[in-house]
């Protein structure tokens, strides 16, 4: 679904720009699990739409998409060979697997 290394690009955006205001704990349990079922678009737009709060939509679209594989990752979902694609994330939903 995506890479190691677009995760690990994603976490350097979100310690340089997200950590300002947020935290890790920020994207686990709660909050991914009201995203299953939308697609990565339907996340990514809402975070490209609203963040960074002083400048909403101000970073390129692929940089979205990289914090939101980080954010995929911290949920322990599984990385693969293949980057996931801004031009593929319509087509992917958000599925995860919450230990009871």
């Amino acid at each position: 679904m995506f890479s190691e290394e677009q995760a690990t690009r994603g976490e350097d955006v979100f310690y340089n720009i997200c950590a300002e205001c947020h935290f890790e704990e920020d994207f686990g349990g709660p909050f991914i699990q009201s995203w299953v079922g939308a697609s990565v678009k339907d996340l990514v737009d809402e975070i490209v739409a609203t963040m960074p709060e002083d400048n909403p939509g101000g970073m390129p679209t692929e940089q979205y998409l990289d914090v939101v594989t980080y954010m995929f990752k911290l949920n322990g979902m599984p990385t693969g060979e293949d980057e996931l694609a801004t031009d593929g994330m319509d087509a992917v939903e958000i599925a995860v697997e919450i230990d009871p």
